[in-house]
């Protein structure tokens, strides 16, 4: 299984910005809602982000480059099974 290709540039920004929702990720990124969405749900099972929670943006939990590093490298290594 591969991820989608916006996983990571949005799971940096995301954390750059230190905003998790799908709106911004659609404006950021210049992507359809429903992409945007597909996105911001692979970073909430990776828990790059939080559980959406009414109209407020979700908690992005890594709070730097480096800390996203580690749970990208994690998730991909521990969901996917890749190396």
């Amino acid at each position: 299984m591969t991820l989608d290709a916006y996983f990571e540039p949005a799971a940096k920004l995301v954390v750059q910005n230190q905003i998790g929702s799908t709106s911004f990720i659609q404006r950021k990124l210049n992507l359809s809602y429903s992409r945007a969405l597909h996105v911001i749900n692979l970073l909430e099972i990776a828990g790059i982000v939080g559980p959406t929670i009414g109209a407020t943006p979700r908690e992005v939990f890594p709070k730097s480059e480096s800390d996203l590093e580690v749970v990208i490298r994690k998730f991909k290594e521990n969901r996917l099974g890749l190396k």
